[in-house]
């Protein structure tokens, strides 16, 4: 009698190994075909071509190879399956997918399996993963399918209703399947991650009528998982991608605070050498040097200031900025911080209500408000008056008292008639702004505010930092 047992288990296809499995269980023709969803003719073939790949004379021999190969076991194709899915180490969305595919097309006997999904800005179905079987792959498969031009696989992401073409090629549909697939055989089943549907899972087959009504409730049971997958997938990249960026962000704050370490070391004996010169210069009346020593002196105070906003952003970047938290009226803040401001050559205006109060820390705000009125005091045209206006905001996103800062004439935008100013970012106005703003958009950042830059038409600009309002929201008096 011939040994069966040297065969291994690849000789017989995805579809001869169910029916062997069947056959060991004692299922006659009759009951395979019902089981299988297939014509007692295709039995027959299937049994004869299995007698002779196994090398074999009786169906009792195919019934004891399936034993031995363990293929009679109570799990079914989709529990294996399944288990299979959750061994795949997800690394990232295509890998995963890709992994999903194959085991798929294993499991329905497919020339490719194809998971699409959907783009909303290409308005096109794109192929984000799929697996190659070892039979020839169709010509005809695309990246992508057009959601207008329509097909079976358009149908079943916009109805959410899985379909089975089994087609010989006689119709429109096929002309269509082949077009979008290179394929005449297709089971199409909507793709879910999340609660939403993302896209359309596909098996296809360049043989007509081989995909059975079973195929197409495994592929429908599966697909939920294959979502879970592609969910699991899409969490890990994001996470990957925040470790990513955290790590960058965590290296350039070191660097960052290296470099501002180091700046303040190195002038700290130029800022002594200097004092030494002014005191030498001022003793023996040299007005020329006694000057230069204090526009020396002025910059490298600038300097050793810009120093510490560099450490204040980091610190700010970092969480470990502290706040010390009190009641601050703006309008007394606005007129303390305008009077270094004040001069013979600069008029100064500050327009506030009576008394605008919110909870913060006095000498952080005071120190974004100095930010502020020096980047308003640089792009001031000469002779333009440089204007304060503290005032409340009842908008849509809740109450504000707002800071505003800018050049120009008493006319303008009236306080309180425009919606809250919207955040500054690290890639937006504030970082073409210099370091002051934005250390002062972090500022109104850690209060919960947001800090607005605005260009005018004659060139002033309009910084604004609102600041959530503690109470009700008091009309302003413009005097």
């Amino acid at each position: 009698m011939p040994d069966a047992s040297k065969h291994p288990t690849h000789v017989l296809t995805r579809r001869q190994r169910e029916i062997a499995a069947l056959v060991a269980r004692g299922y006659t023709n009759g009951q395979l075909a019902d089981e299988l969803v297939l014509t007692s003719g295709s039995v027959a073939n299937h049994i004869q071509h299995m007698l002779q790949r196994l090398q074999v004379d009786s169906r009792a021999q195919i019934a004891a190879w399936a034993v031995e190969h363990g293929l009679t076991t109570t799990q079914d194709r989709l529990l294996t399956t399944l288990e299979r899915m959750l061994e795949i180490e997800v690394t990232s969305l295509p890998g995963a997918l890709e992994a999903v595919a194959a085991l798929l097309a294993e499991a329905v006997a497919a020339d490719r399996v194809l998971v699409f999904l959907h783009d909303p800005a290409a308005e096109a179905l794109v192929a984000a993963g799929g697996s190659q079987t070892q039979s020839p792959q169709p010509t005809g498969e695309p990246d992508r399918v057009p959601l207008p031009e329509g097909g079976p696989i358009v149908a079943t992401f916009n109805t959410g209703l899985a379909c089975s073409t089994a087609l010989s090629g006689q119709d429109g549909e096929a002309s269509t399947l082949a077009r979008d697939l290179g394929a005449r055989s297709a089971l199409c089943v909507p793709l879910h991650v999340g609660d939403a549907r993302r896209g359309v899972l596909v098996a296809t087959s360049s043989t007509p009528d081989v995909f059975s009504e079973r195929d197409l409730r495994f592929l429908l049971a599966v697909g939920q998982w294959v979502g879970s997958v592609a969910q699991r997938a899409e969490l890990v990249e994001q996470a990957t991608a925040s470790a990513v960026e955290a790590a960058r962000a965590a290296a350039t704050q070191d660097l960052v605070t290296t470099l501002a370490d180091d700046l303040r070391r190195r002038t700290e004996p130029l800022a002594r050498h200097v004092e030494r010169a002014s005191g030498r210069a001022g003793q023996v009346g040299l007005a020329r040097d006694l000057g230069a020593a204090q526009e020396i002196r002025r910059r490298v105070r600038d300097l050793r200031r810009l120093v510490d906003d560099l450490l204040d952003v980091v610190h700010l970047e970092q969480g470990v900025f502290e706040l010390h938290l009190e009641p601050v009226d703006l309008a007394r803040l606005a007129r303390e911080a305008t009077a270094p401001f004040r001069s013979t050559a600069r008029d100064v205006r500050v327009r506030a209500s009576d008394k605008t109060e919110v909870v913060a820390d006095w000498a952080r705000l005071r120190q974004a408000l100095e930010h502020m009125l020096a980047e308003a005091t640089r792009y001031l045209p000469e002779g333009t008056p440089l204007i304060v206006e503290v005032y409340a905001e009842r908008g849509p996103n809740g109450a504000w008292e707002v800071l505003s800062v800018r050049g120009g004439t008493e006319r303008g935008s009236p306080p309180g008639s425009s919606a809250p100013p919207a955040p500054v970012t690290a890639s937006g106005p504030s970082s073409g702004l210099g370091m002051g703003l934005r250390l002062a958009s972090r500022i109104a950042a850690a209060h919960g505010g947001v800090l607005s830059v605005e260009v005018a038409e004659e060139g002033c600009i309009r910084v604004s930092l609102a600041l959530p309002a503690p109470g009700p929201v008091k009309l302003p008096s413009h005097t």
